[in-house]
This record gives structure tokens, C-alpha cells and sequence, in this order.
């Protein structure tokens, strides 16, 4: 099989590509996205053609008939191409000089940044080959980082700590590779020692108080202190910078003191050195924090206003896509979410914003594309993590959802949705106990939570803890009316508890909440057929089969309803389709064979008793009715027969016999039916042994006389056949369940640009202007980009 999106082969039958992770049988690719509409940028240009074009029909009428001697008409249309051709011109030569002033400064830092990291990087190399010194090892470790190269960085550092460093230097910048390879706990230990023996560097205090932050279960008051403290004390070291404020600000959004930290945002707006790029992140800054507040209208004005100082700022364009898209404008939020993306690629939040989008428009597997681009981009994130395990676990793929969730958990205990989904894959495997925990820890973490509650009830339900489940799934109810799940839900367990009527009652209601859902009307028809209300079962049935055409389990029911209304071709029909698409299902070869048999055609009934043996054998009422469809068929090739020496004669003896073996094996399961016993005799008689009929006999009149004398001759002429029935319905296991949802896609809104960098000490003076060369490539790379939106 080959992958239709990265073209890798895969094993057939796999239902993930191994290399780029989509689900190859998921049917998201058929899901069209919506058309884009025309960027912002043409939009604006546009704008100002049409109305330098009017301007420019006003001055033609009124001023080129008296300076050119032409018509009011020909004035008017010189001055419209006139007034659109100028500024179409002026407009497309701004961008071109932009695009190429953007485009060569790049260029030149881009080459000055590899020039500089090549020839440190062979500098180090050299000098390791020659005498291996810790200062050239730490150098060449943060030559590969600075080069995005993390596993060889800590290669690299790791044999530095081997070989004795011990520098606030080495513990920084080691910290700063383990963080940005996503192990934080490990990076937080390193920071703590680097501030310890630091004295006159900044960027140890300023980790550590981004690493506390990062690690931190909860964001509580001794963590904020502790976090404020240290970029207090990069402060005293460093100097003010709009930067430090912006710090400040998001721990005290994590520690949900949401006045305190716009303050902060504030101050960085005005903190000497600012430029229009950090007052665009401090307004980005201010919006996230206002939407913490649930404060939408004010969050849209500070990202718009970002936005205008900073056209390029892609975290912020990222944050307006979701804000749209939580509006509920997903054609023009999954536009503005591309953007983003194209201005800043290498930003995690970005691809993770936009893989939710593409998620939110049922586009799963471009969504996986960006959830695994963002974890590669920053393994510390715990959104793309849960939302991919989310996408698999939808479908079924457990032991990929189950990785992915169980990295998201690591890097964020807090996070109810994690805990609910790990929790159903638990169900998935069984493991009711422990999936009880983590749903119980959910609901600690975020209480009454009605998904949360209604798969509690679902766990109990699964259990058998009827009354506490139908406590959880009514409260849930409660709290989410309009929830058609919750009530279905609430359906299956009264099912459980054979409340059919009350049953019937909580599928009606998921019925009128969302009348689509096929699985709904199959599981009322079920309740109507046990009430006896036969035409709307029907009904209820056609629905579910209008509705999902491919649900198998309707043609079993229909079939049903039809054997007990006495129509039983239309039974046959229906049944005929049951052991086409539920050739495993007994209970259908069963009662398609019964019915068969009631036809009088023996034949076919045979042939569905010798499936239903092939699929079960603890059921003495399976092996009686083989022997009696086979008994039948003996009696009726015997009618045919002319003599006893002819084929036909022999041909009915060997039935008998092929049915005395089934007899057998009916009455291993149950030796004193006298049922049995009176079919075998007379099967006995029917194959040439009268003596073993006598004996059957005998043992009939000594288990029950009552029933000996009811048959007295009848019993060596006739079978009994009064057992050869319909298998009842068991609604349990014919309901058809529905599945547990897991929570919503997450998001993140971004901060802005530098708040997540992890700051490196630098010795060597030939790399000290590295990061803040990048720094500018990336800024021009996104000014670039956002001159053609």
C-alpha cells in the first residue's frame, strides 16, 4: 500500500503510515476545505485602485476638458486609468522594493550566520583533535544548538560534565539543550545550579524562571514568587527590558492573576528600548490574558492592534484564527490560520493552531501533518501530543493514541481532557479500575464536567453499578441538556436494568436532540419490539437503515419483527441479509434455518443448523434442530423410494444416522430430555434399528410418564419439533452502543516572539551575535512573507 500523502510504502493492512503518520483508512481526504477568499492584502490594494480610480474621474471631468480641449466623457476615463494605473504602480513598486530590501538582508544574514557557525564549528573540531578541553567542547555544544542540532548538543555537553565542567556556563547551557529536547524536569535541576553559582549573568535567572513555570503541576503562589524572583534578579543584573516584563506577565497568566499580568504587558508598552515589534508582542500578550478573562471583544482589539504594528507578527495572526474560529467562522479563521503559519513555519503554537483548525473542519490527517511538525519544532508542548492521541483514539488506533497521550500526560498532569481520554483507552483494555482513577482526577482537576461525568457513568454502567451510574449520567444530563449522547447513554443502562419502557423513553429524547444519529432508532425499535408495538419498530428500523445504509444489525431486527407478525418471507428476506453481513452472528443462521424449516425446506435449514455448529457448541437446542432438519429430509427422500434396497431408501437411512449423531451430542449437553430421547428413538426406527428405538422409548415413559402417555403412538410416527423455534432477541447485546466521546481539540494561544526563548551564555565572541542575528533573519523571513497576504 502506498500512502497517498507521503507517497512511503506501508505493510498492507496498516492503518497508519509509519512514516508521516496519517490514518490511511480514515475518509478526512475527501473532506474539502473551504475555499479561500481573497487575501487582506489584494483586498487593501484593490480598495485603493477603486478609489484613486474615482478620485481620478472627478479631476478628469472637471480639470481635462479645459486643459486638453476633450469631452467631459474622455476627461472622466483618462482620469480613471490615470488615477488606478498610479496607484497599481506605486503600490506594486512599494512591495517590490520591499520584497527586495527584505530579501537581500536576509540573504546576507542568513550567510553570515552560516559562515560564522561553520567555521566555529570546524574551529572546535580541530582543536578537540588536538587537545580535548572542556571550554572547546561547551563551545562546540552550543554551536551544534545554535544550529537547531539538540541531540548532538547534548551529546556534547554530556561528555563536557564527564570530563569535569562544572561553570554556571556548562549548567545554563546544558539546561537550555535538555529543555528545548522537552525534558524540563532535567533542565529545571541544571538552572537551579547555574543560578547558584552565577554572579553576574542574567540568563540563568531567566531560565530558571521560565523552567519553574514549564514544570510546575500547578502555577501556586510559592512557584509565582519563586518565578518572579529570578527574572527580578535578570532585571538588577541586565537592565530593564521590554522583555522581562512580558515574562512577568504570562507566569502570572499561568498563575491566573490575569490585572496583575496586563499590568505587566502594560509596562513593557512603555519600558525604554522599546521598538513597534516588542509593543506588538506586548499587545499579543495582553490579548491572551484578556481571553483568560473570557474577555473576547477586548482580546480581538489588542491582536488587531498588534497586528497593525507588526503585520508579520505570526503568533498573533494565529491567535486571531482561533478567535474566529471559537466565533464560529471557520472559513475565515482556517484562512487566517494558514497565513500565520506561512509567516512563521517554525513556530510550534502556529502548526499546532492550525492542525486544530484543520481538525475543527474535519481535515484529520492534514492535522496530524501539523501536530507532528509542531512536536518536532518543540517536544515540550503537551497540545499537539494530546490532540494527535485524540485523532487516533477516535479511530481506533489505541496503541498509537495511547503514546501520544501518554507523553502529553507527562508534560501536563493538569490537562482533564488527557486524563478522560488515557482513561477510556483503559476501558478499551478492560481496565475499569484504573480508568475510575484517572476519570475521578479529571473531575478533581476540573469538577462537573458533563463529558467527564457521563463516561464515569459509563465506566459504573460497564461495572454494574447501575445506581451510581444512572446518578453520573443524570447529572451530566443536567448540566448538558442539549447532549443526545448523554440520554442515549442513560438508554443502554436502563436496557441493563430491563426498564425497557423508561429505556425507550431516554432514546425518544436523543431522537428529538439529534434525529440523524442511526444508532438511536435501532435501539428504540429494540425497546418497541419488547413492548409489542411492531409497526413503529419497523419504522424505527427503516429510519436507522435510511440513515447509515451500511449499519448490519437492522437486517436482523426487521427480520424479527416480520417472524412475529407471521410474514415470514419477508423474515427470510431480511435474514438472508443478516448471514451475508453477520456470517458470525448464530443467532441469525439460527433463526434464518427455523425459518427454513417452518417452509419446509429442510435442505437449506440444515445447511444454516451446520453453521450455527461451526460457530458454537454449548447449545442443545443448535444440535436438536440439525437433527430434526436432517430427520425431515430422511422422511421426505423416503417417499421417493420404491423399495428398501433402492438409493433413495439409503439415502433417508444415512440421514437417520447423520441425525442420531446430532442427538448424541444434544444429549451430552442435556441427558434427561425426554424430548430428545423420543426424537432419537424415533430417528433410531427410521435408520433400520428398532431394538435402539425401544430403548429410547422405554427411557421417555421412565423419565416423564405424563409425556409418554400425552405422545403414546404419536412418538413413533411423528418428531416433536414443538422446540424447533426463533431465538428471542437479547437487546442487550443487539443495542447498538455508542461510542464515548473524548473532549475538543486544544489550542494555545501564543505569546509573543522571545517570551518562550531559552537564553544561552555565549564565551566566544565570534558567536555572541548569533542569536540576535537570527533573531532579525526570522523577523525579515516573516516580513517577507507578509507582503504577499
Amino acid at each position: 500500500m502506498i500512502c497517498s500523502y507521503c507517497g512511503a510504502r506501508t505493510n498492507p493492512g496498516a492503518v497508519v503510515c509509519n512514516n508521516c503518520g496519517v490514518i490511511l483508512r480514515a475518509g478526512d481526504s475527501e473532506k474539502r476545505l473551504p475555499k479561500p477568499t481573497v487575501k487582506r492584502g489584494s483586498l487593501v490594494r484593490i480598495a485603493a485602485i477603486a478609489i484613486a480610480a474615482i478620485a481620478g474621474a472627478i479631476v478628469g471631468k472637471l480639470m481635462l476638458p479645459v486643459l486638453l480641449n476633450v469631452s467631459a466623457a474622455v476627461g472622466t476615463a483618462i482620469g480613471v486609468a490615470a488615477g488606478a494605473a498610479l496607484v497599481y504602480l506605486v503600490s506594486g513598486g512599494k512591495i517590490l522594493y520591499y520584497s527586495n530590501l527584505y530579501r537581500t538582508r536576509h540573504a546576507f544574514l542568513q550567510s553570515r550566520i552560516r559562515n560564522v557557525l561553520s567555521s566555529s564549528e570546524q574551529k572546535y573540531e580541530k582543536l578537540l583533535e588536538k587537545d580535548a578541553t572542556t571550554d572547546a567542547r561547551l563551545s562546540l555544544a552550543v554551536a551544534h544548538l545554535l544550529q537547531d542540532e539538540v541531540e548532538k548538543s547534548v551529546q556534547e555537553f554530556q561528555r563536557a560534565q564527564k570530563m569535569g565542567a562544572k561553570e554556571p556556563l556548562f549548567f545554563n547551557n546544558a539546561g537550555v539543550a535538555l529543555a528545548r529536547r522537552g525534558s524540563i524536569p532535567q533542565s529545571l535541576e541544571m538552572f537551579q545550579r547555574a543560578s547558584s553559582l552565577n554572579g553576574h549573568h542574567g540568563e540563568p535567572h531567566a531560565n530558571l524562571a521560565h523552567a519553574i513555570v514549564q514544570s510546575a503541576e500547578i502555577v501556586d503562589e510559592m512557584n509565582t514568587e519563586r518565578a518572579l524572583s529570578e527574572v527580578q534578579c535578570t532585571i538588577e543584573i541586565d537592565g530593564d527590558k521590554p522583555l522581562y516584563h512580558d515574562w512577568k506577565g504570562l507566569i502570572l497568566c499561568r498563575a491566573k492573576k490575569y490585572d496583575m499580568a496586563i499590568e505587566e504587558f502594560q509596562k513593557s508598552i512603555d519600558c525604554p528600548g522599546y521598538t513597534k515589534f516588542t509593543r506588538a508582542d506586548a499587545h499579543n500578550n495582553i490579548a491572551v490574558a484578556l481571553f483568560m478573562k473570557s474577555d473576547v471583544k477586548g482580546a480581538v482589539t489588542e491582536i488587531q492592534t498588534a497586528l497593525r504594528l507588526d503585520p508579520s507578527h505570526g503568533r498573533a495572526l494565529s491567535n486571531h484564527g482561533i478567535l474566529m474560529l471559537l466565533q464560529g467562522n471557520a472559513a475565515s479563521g482556517l484562512e487566517t490560520l494558514q497565513s500565520a503559519r506561512k509567516l512563521d513555519p517554525k513556530s510550534a503554537p502556529v502548526r499546532n493552531n492550525l492542525g486544530y483548525g484543520m481538525c475543527r473542519v474535519g481535515a484529520l490527517n492534514e492535522g496530524i501533518r501539523e501536530f507532528r511538525d509542531g512536536i518536532l519544532l518543540d517536544p515540550g508542548i503537551f497540545e499537539p501530543y494530546y490532540n494527535l492521541g485524540k485523532i487516533y483514539l477516535d479511530a481506533d488506533v489505541l496503541e498509537v493514541a495511547e503514546r501520544n497521550l501518554t507523553r502529553a500526560l507527562q508534560l501536563n498532569s493538569q490537562s482533564w481532557e488527557t486524563l478522560v481520554a488515557v482513561g477510556l483507552i483503559r476501558m478499551h483494555q478492560g481496565q475499569m479500575d484504573t480508568a475510575q482513577e484517572l476519570l475521578s482526577e479529571a473531575n478533581t482537576i476540573s469538577p462537573k464536567q458533563p463529558l467527564t461525568l457521563g463516561i464515569m457513568g459509563i465506566c459504573h454502567t460497564k461495572l454494574g453499578n447501575y445506581k451510581l451510574a444512572e446518578r453520573l449520567l443524570l447529572e451530566a444530563s443536567d448540566l448538558d441538556e442539549g447532549n443526545s449522547e448523554l440520554h442515549a447513554h442513560l438508554g443502554l443502562l436502563y436496557l441493563h436494568e430491563d426498564s425497557i419502557t423508561v429505556a425507550g423513553e431516554r432514546f425518544a429524547e436523543a431522537i428529538s436532540i439529534d434525529p440523524k444519529v442511526a444508532e438511536y432508532h435501532n435501539n428504540i425499535g429494540l425497546c418497541q419490539i419488547s413492548n409489542g408495538a411492531y409497526d413503529s419498530a419497523l419504522n424505527s428500523f427503516r429510519k436507522c437503515e435510511t440513515l447509515h445504509p451500511e449499519y448490519t444489525k437492522t437486517h436482523y431486527h426487521l427480520g424479527y419483527v416480520f417472524a412475529l407478525q407471521k410474514h415470514l418471507d419477508a423474515a427470510v428476506k431480511e435474514w438472508e441479509q443478516t448471514v451475508k453481513v453477520e456470517g458470525a452472528f448464530p443467532d441469525g443462521h439460527v433463526n434464518l434455518g427455523v425459518a427454513y424449516y417452518q417452509k419446509e425446506n429442510y435442505e437449506k435449514a440444515a445447511t444454516e443448523f451446520r453453521r450455527v455448529i461451526g460457530l458454537r457448541q454449548n447449545r442443545m437446542e443448535d444440535f436438536s434442530n440439525l437433527a430434526l432438519a436432517l430427520s425431515k429430509q430422511g422422511i421426505l427422500i423416503r417417499k421417493g423410494s420404491r423399495t428398501k434396497d433402492d438409493a433413495k431408501w439409503k439415502e433417508s437411512v444415512e440421514r437417520h444416522k447423520q441425525a442420531l449423531e446430532m442427538f448424541d451430542r444434544a444429549l451430552v449437553l442435556e441427558p434427561s430430555n425426554v424430548m430428545l430421547h423420543s426424537n432419537r428413538g424415533l430417528s433410531c426406527f427410521f435408520a433400520n434399528r428398532p431394538e435402539d428405538a425401544m430403548k429410547e422409548w422405554a427411557i421417555v415413559s421412565k423419565l416423564d410418564p405424563n409425556y409418554a402417555r400425552k405422545r403414546e403412538k404419536q412418538q413413533q410416527s411423528e418428531f416433536d419439533d414443538t422446540a424447533v423455534t426463533f431465538v428471542s432477541l437479547n437487546l442487550i447485546e443487539r443495542a447498538a452502543t455508542i461510542k464515548p466521546r473524548t473532549a475538543d481539540y486544544v489550542y494555545q494561544l501564543a505569546a509573543g516572539y522571545d517570551t518562550d526563548r531559552w537564553s544561552l551564555m555565549i564565551s566566544d565572541d565570534a558567536l555572541k551575535d548569533i542569536p540576535e542575528l537570527d533573531r532579525q533573519s526570522r523577523q525579515l523571513e516573516r516580513s517577507l512573507q507578509a507582503l504577499s497576504l
